[in-house]
C-alpha cells in the first residue's frame, strides 16, 4: 500500500510540478464553474417546468383534450341520415393516428359520441317539475360508455323498436338523472312524435372529472335551466345503444345532431422546453383541422375535414409568451455567469503559472523548447480540470 501511495505522490509531482496546491484550487474551480453552469439552467428548465404543470393543472380534462366537432347533417354527406356507428368510430382510428404522429396523446382514452337532440319529456311527474317548464332529455350515444361508467341497476340499452309510427329506445342514465326525472328500471318516458323511451339500466360515472363526463354538462347529473322571461326547466341526458344509432337518425330531427370526437392529451411529463414545438404542432391541427375518409350511399368513399379545438392551445400560449418574456434575463444572467466563470478560470491558471515560473525557468535553461513546457504545461492542468468539470 505504501508503495502504491509512493508512486502515485511521484506522479502527481511529476504532472504539477512545484504548483501542487495551485493545481488542486483550479480543480475545485472548474468543478464549482462547470457545476454552475450546468445545475444553473437545468434549475431553471425545472422551474419552469413546475410553473407549467402548475398551469396545466389548472384547467379540466376538457381543456386538455383535442375535441373534433362536427354537424351531423355536415358529416353525412349521402344526405340519407343513415350514418352507421363504424363510419363514426372508423374517423375516430384515422383521427387517432393522424394526432399521435405529432401530439402526446393518451393510448385508449379517446372516445366518440354522438349528440341526438333534445326531446320534451311529456310524461315527467310532477312532484319532480312542479313550478316549471316541461322538462327536457338529450339522447346521447358514447362509444365507450361500459368503460366509463358502472351498472348498479337493469342492464346497458341494446335495441330499438321501430314500427310505422312509434318507436322505442332503450336507454340508460345516471342516478342523479334518474332520481331528479323520478325514473327507474322499466319506466317509459314519453317524448313525443311517437317515440318513448325505456329505461333499462342505471349508471355510476367513473372519473366523472373526466372530458367524456364534462364535455357536455348535462351527461352526468341534469342541469337546471334558468329562463327570464319564460318558465324555467331541467334537462338531462339519457345514453342509447350501438344498435340504436340508426333509428335514433331516421326518428329524430337530424339538424341539431353533433357528432364529437374526444382525444385526450397525456400532458403530465411536458417539459418547459418541448411547450414551443407542442405549441406550434397543435395550432397546426387545430388552423387546418384533419381529414378523415369513410363510405356513403351515393358518393363511394368522400373526404371529410373535422374541425379540431383545444383548451392546451391557450395554456401554451400564454406560458410560451411568459417564458420569453423571462428568457432575456435569464439569458443575460447565466451569460454574465459564464463571463464571470471565464475570468476567475484564467486567473487561475495565471497563478499556477506564476507559481511553476521558476520551474520552467530551470526547465528552459537546461535546454526544453517551448513546446514541451506548453505540453507539460498543459498536461499538469488537465489532471485537474478534466476530473473537476467531469465530477
Amino acid at each position: 500500500m505504501s508503495k502504491i501511495t509512493a508512486w502515485l505522490r511521484a506522479r502527481w509531482h511529476q504532472l504539477t510540478g512545484t504548483g501542487s496546491a495551485a493545481s488542486v484550487s483550479l480543480g475545485l474551480l472548474v468543478l464549482a464553474c462547470t457545476f454552475i453552469s450546468v445545475a444553473g439552467p437545468r434549475q431553471s428548465q425545472h422551474i419552469l417546468t413546475s410553473a407549467l404543470q402548475q398551469e396545466i393543472g389548472k384547467t379540466d380534462a376538457q381543456a386538455q383534450s383535442v375535441v373534433g366537432t362536427i354537424a351531423y347533417v355536415t358529416y353525412d354527406a349521402s344526405e340519407q341520415s343513415d350514418v352507421p356507428p363504424v363510419n363514426l368510430t372508423g374517423s375516430q382510428s384515422q383521427l387517432y393516428r393522424q394526432l399521435r404522429r405529432k401530439l402526446p396523446v393518451a393510448a385508449g382514452q379517446e372516445w366518440t359520441g354522438l349528440y341526438g337532440g333534445y326531446q320534451r319529456d311529456l310524461s315527467a311527474s310532477r312532484q319532480f317539475v312542479a313550478g316549471n317548464g316541461t322538462p327536457q332529455l338529450e339522447l346521447l350515444w358514447r362509444n365507450t360508455l361500459g368503460r366509463r361508467s358502472r351498472l348498479v341497476a337493469g342492464a346497458m340499452p341494446s335495441t330499438a323498436k321501430i314500427s310505422r309510427q312509434h318507436a322505442v329506445f332503450q336507454v340508460a342514465l345516471t342516478s342523479a338523472t334518474a332520481a331528479r326525472y323520478g325514473v327507474k328500471v322499466g319506466s317509459r318516458v314519453n317524448v313525443g312524435n311517437g317515440n318513448t323511451l325505456l329505461v333499462t339500466g342505471i349508471l355510476k360515472p367513473l372519473r366523472p372529472e373526466s372530458a367524456f363526463w364534462t364535455v357536455d354538462p348535462v351527461a352526468e347529473a341534469p342541469v337546471f335551466n334558468v329562463l327570464t322571461n319564460a318558465p324555467s326547466y331541467w334537462q338531462g341526458a339519457v345514453f342509447v345503444g350501438w344498435h340504436e344509432v340508426l333509428p335514433m337518425q331516421l326518428r329524430l330531427n337530424t339538424a341539431p345532431m353533433q357528432i364529437t370526437w374526444d382525444f385526450p392529451l397525456a400532458l403530465r411529463t411536458l417539459t418547459a422546453a418541448q411547450a414551443s414545438p407542442l405549441l406550434g404542432q397543435l395550432t397546426g391541427f387545430i388552423d387546418q383541422g384533419a381529414n378523415v375518409s369513410y363510405p356513403t350511399s351515393n358518393q363511394g368513399e368522400f373526404v371529410q375535414n373535422i374541425p379540431l379545438d383545444s383548451g392546451t392551445q391557450s395554456t401554451l400560449q400564454t406560458f410560451v409568451q411568459q417564458e420569453t418574456a423571462a428568457a432575456g434575463v435569464l439569458g443575460l444572467l447565466f451569460t454574465s455567469l459564464a463571463v464571470i466563470g471565464a475570468v476567475i478560470l484564467l486567473l487561475t491558471a495565471r497563478l499556477l503559472a506564476e507559481h511553476r515560473r521558476s520551474e520552467f525557468e530551470l526547465m528552459r535553461a537546461r535546454g526544453a523548447s517551448r513546446r514541451q513546457l506548453a505540453v507539460l504545461a498543459l498536461r499538469g492542468g488537465a489532471v485537474v480540470s478534466v476530473p473537476g468539470a467531469a465530477a
